[in-house]
């Protein structure tokens, strides 16, 4: 897809990526919203480039910026090639849009520093305007006479209710945006990311019909997502087209609050049981290149013997059981043996091949 340079000032068109560093803000339009990119100096420049919207450049490091409508098919993420050593990625997207953003860092040293600037990138609010697909013919231009008519039929609608529900989802795009209520327009409290599980307690609902809306739980509370980028069935690799080879490796997100096994796959990329991609930072650490987060070749130490709590789960088919600990000292859950499981709500632990395992009540 070849994605034009915009620069045009667009009225009402206020969607704004702001990042929190200082330096020279650089805007960037598109037909639904502004781009506004924080460079930390006068030095980085934009450069000709077809295959992406934007590239900017300092010279030795690169920063990316590639355009897309919501439904289009996105590309392979980067990996680290020609040109530089170490590559880190950010996917945003809104109602309408997806932007990908690409640091390469031609030093290793520097990664930690792109990172932080692709990061702290976040959408504050942008135009909601109604995405035409290619099916579809384009929208006619309304006439006063015909907005009259339908004047009633607006009145008519009754409020949105949210209907109590209790089931898990699995993120099934790049990003996703964590809502405080179900609108696009709402403040946006946090984002998931392709194969995190997320549990559900509402379904919306107007006129009886679902809107498209999950009331999900989150850490401070609940939150909404779009029902269209997310599924009840776990993704695997298998299903996302990626074969995986028997070379393994276990990895641990820093902190110890996750762990999982990362496979290479018969196209040279390294991925865990879910179809997340991961890269190889040459340090001992590893980047997920959906979510920036970053895993460690380093086994956490296992639970101490004076945990505080402990919890029976099984997994998925209810063929297994275990107790998993929770080291207070280390802040994680972990079993005997040391693997460290993810909660990802009150009932659900994530282990580290990225199985699902449920409370025993």
């Amino acid at each position: 897809m070849k994605h034009q340079n915009l620069f045009f000032a667009a009225a009402g068109m206020a969607a704004v990526l702001a990042l929190g560093i200082t330096g020279r803000a650089e805007t960037y339009t598109t037909p639904d919203s502004v781009l506004c990119l924080e460079l930390p100096g006068e030095e980085w420049k934009q450069e000709e480039e077809e295959s992406v919207w934007v590239k900017l450049s300092n010279g030795e490091d690169e920063i990316l910026l590639e355009h897309l409508s919501n439904g289009e098919t996105l590309p392979e993420l980067a990996a680290a090639g020609s040109g530089c050593e170490a590559v880190c990625q950010l996917v945003l997207s809104t109602e309408n849009e997806v932007f990908i953003l690409t640091g390469k860092a031609a030093k290793r040293e520097e990664l930690e520093e792109m990172r932080e600037i692709l990061q702290s990138a976040k959408i504050l609010e942008y135009d909601t305007k109604t995405a035409v697909r290619a099916e579809e013919s384009p929208k006619q231009e309304e006439n006063p006479e015909t907005e009259k008519r339908q004047e009633p039929e607006a009145e008519a609608k009754t409020e949105a209710v949210v209907e109590t529900a209790s089931f898990s989802v699995w993120v099934t795009s790049k990003s996703l945006n964590i809502r405080s209520s179900f609108s696009t327009d709402a403040p946006i409290l946090g984002s998931a990311f392709y194969a995190d599980a997320l549990k559900v307690t509402g379904i919306v609902r107007e006129n009886g019909q679902e809107t498209g809306w999950y009331q999900v739980e989150t850490a401070g509370g609940e939150g909404y997502v779009s029902a269209q980028y997310v599924s009840q069935t776990p993704p695997t690799a298998e299903r996302s087209g990626i074969t995986l080879t028997e070379e393994t490796i276990p990895l641990y997100e820093s902190g110890g609050e996750g762990a999982a096994y990362v496979s290479k796959a018969t196209d040279g990329g390294w991925y865990d049981g879910s179809g997340r991609s991961f890269a190889d930072n040459g340090d001992g650490t590893w980047t997920c290149l959906d979510s920036g987060r970053i895993w460690t070749e380093e086994p956490p130490s296992p639970p101490v013997s004076t945990a505080g709590q402990s919890v029976a789960v099984m997994d998925e088919e209810g063929l297994n059981s275990q107790t998993l600990y929770y080291d207070e000292a280390a802040g994680i859950w972990a079993n005997t043996a040391g693997g460290v499981y993810t909660q990802v709500t009150s009932q659900i632990w994530q282990g580290p091949d990225g199985g699902s395992w449920f409370l025993v009540n």
